[in-house]
């Protein structure tokens, strides 16, 4: 058969994790085969690409040159990062390696050391990357939107010569402020999965539930060491997953799973500590007590791991005092029962029957710090959610937050949780001093991370503040608060196109939550996408909530953007309605005289929006209704009143 010579770049595509799940779960790995080819098969099509054969889990494909191949890789690792933001779903990876180089076409393949060379490199690619040569960076640098990293000079495999690499940092890698420490190494991050509940009594659950987030906040404390948040292990409670794939979709090296066994006063704890790359078993304990022994258990395990682990990869002991958070186990039950009610809780009677296991835990032992902080907890939820039974609730929050912090000044939560109040006075200093110490205490604590982010923006520093959202994101990545989080700062730092990849994560997490259809919608008008995003607000507005009157301010700015004047109207004559009802209501028809360039009529509902004390939206006086009163010194002596820079936003 007669061969002929010609340059091409080449890509090899390989499918993380299949093997191993094809061991566990055949028809699985078969099926998720199956559907990544049905998806990167038309893009290469769509790139002009040919695609030479398919592995099984992976394919060759060449084209005619490396800029449509760099930009088919990317097209095909931004669709499976969307589609593996949904929830429920098993996630599909690819590593994504190209080659510019001399191939000798036989028939309908290619062979030659340049498709040998494309092949090492793949598999250099982390889960859901790409990986180029020298040859590729030269062809497309300055063409793409994403940065190229050069990594270490490698030597490969049947290749004679060191090659120089380059990694295609994709918009959810970015970070324009480095990490340093213990982030930047996946070996330095755990996840600890819900321990499964092996009682007689099912009713037991909760324990075992509650138990698991006791032993990852102990876990939290070991210094150097980033424990994944709740919210985003969660999925794999009701979904088993193989080890390594919990792994590669957390990017974490370890994880710890284990199973909870309560009769009568006896309590069986067993726990495993495994490694996600070879599902190596690392660590593990079995714990045989009276239920009066169950903080003594939790400590164990908790030094257990560290332990195991400090030998590869920490240098410091575990913190914190040895005297156990309460005296009275019956006490420490009801606080378990409440913690889980109040993580599942929907309703306001969800919140009052959680509240209830507070009060309970509280009558059995009053110096339970943690109860105080449930308590706390729960108020605020009140305040957002409740009806008359929330009336006070800020304030009662805040007051169980003060005590939890007398009685334990070294909890974490109780820090963080009274950091609202300080917000909501617009007490900023304190917001932020409260938050950092929680952080000193716990770096862990997403939550302490989302506030002190919104500190940060408010007082004028966006970069510390994306930092912190960025932070967030990688303690609880698959959650929905973290993402839109992220998007919501990296839209107010003029980054559209950032921000729309992150809060499509979100509302894949969250799509009956109006909050991310409304960022969204204000990510597309901002790229220039108005159309996209009235429809975004519109649908934001028609699932309501709390914060409807914002949404509608929101969406009298898209209005203006696209010079529907009288749509303008109609939002503010609904406004109007409502007017004096809440601080919220004032401020939007604020925001929407404001968008229509009545600045007279802005500023006289500015203030009557600023004479209903305590403040609690001081983010929006920045944000983009206002943007025509930036030059204004009346409105900004009304910025400066309340503590605020607007120069963390962008407009």
């Amino acid at each position: 058969m007669a061969s002929v010579r010609r340059l091409a770049a080449i890509m090899f595509t390989d499918m993380v994790g299949s093997t191993a799940l094809a061991q566990s779960n055949e028809a699985e790995a078969l099926r998720l085969r199956d559907e990544q080819a049905d998806l990167v098969r038309p893009l290469f099509a769509a790139h002009q690409g040919r695609e030479i054969k398919s592995m099984g889990d992976g394919f060759l494909a060449e084209f005619d040159s490396a800029l449509r191949a760099v930009q088919c890789a990317i097209d095909i690792q931004n669709r499976l990062h969307e589609r593996n933001s949904q929830t429920g779903r098993f996630p599909i990876y690819l590593r994504i390696g190209v080659h510019l180089g001399d191939v000798e076409v036989r028939g309908t393949d290619i062979f030659g050391d340049s498709v040998n060379v494309a092949s090492r490199i793949e598999s250099l690619a982390e889960a859901g990357g790409i990986c180029v040569t020298e040859p590729v960076y030269g062809q497309v640098r300055n063409k793409i939107p994403y940065r190229l990293d050069k990594l270490a000079p490698k030597s490969l495999k049947g290749v004679r010569e060191p090659i120089e690499i380059y990694r295609v940092l994709m918009p959810w890698d970015r970070d324009d402020t480095p990490h340093k420490g213990p982030t930047d190494d996946i070996s330095h991050r755990l996840a600890v999965l819900p321990f499964k509940n092996i009682s007689p009594n099912a009713e037991d659950e909760f324990f075992a539930d509650g138990l698991t987030e006791e032993i990852t906040a102990e876990l939290s404390q070991l210094p150097g060491l980033l424990v994944i948040a709740r919210t985003s292990v969660e999925r794999y409670r009701t979904a088993p997953t193989p080890i390594e794939e919990v792994g590669k979709v957390l990017r974490v090296r370890n994880v710890l799973e284990g199973s909870v066994r309560k009769a009568g006063t006896k309590i069986r704890i067993t726990a495993q500590l495994i490694d996600a790359e070879s599902e190596a078993h690392v660590w593990s304990g079995s714990f045989n007590r009276e239920f009066d022994d169950i903080f003594t258990i939790q400590s164990d395990i908790a030094k257990g791991v560290a332990e195991a682990l400090k030998l590869r990869l920490l240098s410091s002991e575990l913190r914190g005092s040895e005297q156990p958070p309460s005296s009275n186990a019956d006490a420490f039950s009801l606080y378990l029962k409440g913690r889980v009610e109040l993580n599942r809780a929907h309703t306001e009677q969800d919140v009052n029957r959680a509240l209830g296991y507070f009060n309970e835990a509280l009558e059995k032992d009053p110096g339970y710090a943690a109860a105080y902080v449930g308590m706390s907890y729960c108020f605020h939820s009140l305040e957002h959610v409740g009806t008359g039974s929330a009336t006070g609730a800020l304030q009662k929050s805040r007051d169980a937050a003060a005590t939890a912090i007398r009685l334990d000044p070294l909890s974490a939560e109780a820090h963080q949780a009274i950091c609202p109040w300080f917000v909501h006075n617009a007490d900023w200093a304190s917001a932020e001093r409260e938050n950092r110490r929680a952080l000193e205490l716990n770096p862990n604590l997403v939550d302490a991370r989302s506030d002190l982010r919104e500190v940060l923006r408010v007082t004028g520093r966006p970069k510390e503040a994306l930092e912190q959202a960025r932070r967030a994101t990688e303690i609880d990545p698959l959650s929905f608060a973290t993402n839109l989080g992220l998007g919501e700062e990296l839209l107010h730092e003029g980054r559209p196109d950032e921000a729309i990849l992150h809060l499509k994560n979100a509302l894949e997490i969250g799509p009956e939550l109006s909050s991310g259809h409304r960022y969204l919608g204000v990510a597309f008008v901002k790229k220039g996408l108005v159309t996209e995003g009235i429809a975004e607000l519109q649908k934001a507005s028609s699932l309501g909530g709390e914060r409807r009157s914002e949404i509608l301010a929101d969406l009298a700015w898209a209005y203006s953007k696209a010079a529907r004047t009288e749509e303008i109207d109609k939002i503010l004559t609904e406004l109007l309605q409502h007017a004096g009802q809440s601080a919220s209501f004032d401020l939007a028809i604020a925001g929407v005289y404001a968008i229509s360039g009545d600045i007279g009529k802005s500023l006289e509902w500015l203030g009557k929006a600023l004479r209903r004390p305590p403040w609690s939206y001081p983010g929006l006086l920045v944000g983009i209704w206002f943007e025509k009163l930036r030059e204004d010194p009346r409105f900004m002596k009304i910025l400066e009143s309340q503590g605020l820079d607007a120069s963390g936003f962008s407009v």
